[in-house]
């Protein structure tokens, strides 16, 4: 695009949709960036309609990606560095089918951190805990 300044002179100028639209993974972080902060598959998809390639079965794809290699990076971590508190199991009903468990520790100093997760049904979510 070119831009002309008061002077009359105009010279080209790089529209910010235009850079997301040729570098795929820019548009995959801000997807990911959006579902992070809470927006749901669906509102991504409407937040960029405009967008090419955004639609829900992507935005769903690449959260599913972002989440295991984030998942993987949990479970890769090395525990024994950190002077822990307490240690917590959680179940998080995310559906009628669905239950995320959740572990925590919480350090020494009182800092929450997310040591691993893993997605059950909701009638086997006992037996993982047992």
């Amino acid at each position: 695009m070119r831009q002309t300044s008061n002077e009359g002179s105009s010279h080209r100028v790089e529209l910010s949709t235009y850079r997301v639209a040729r570098d795929p993974q820019q548009l995959q972080a801000h997807i990911v960036q959006a579902i992070i902060s809470g927006v749901s598959a669906r509102g991504v998809e409407e937040i960029k309609q405009n967008s090419t390639g955004v639609k829900q079965s992507n935005v769903s794809r690449l959260w599913q990606e972002a989440g295991s290699k984030f998942i993987e990076q949990l479970r890769g971590n090395d525990l024994s560095s950190t002077n822990w508190g307490a240690l917590m199991l959680d179940g998080i009903r995310l559906s009628k089918d669905q239950t995320a468990l959740v572990t925590l520790g919480i350090d020494c100093e009182g800092r929450r951190h997310v040591l691993n997760l893993h997605w059950t049904v909701v009638k086997t979510w006992r037996s993982r805990v047992n």
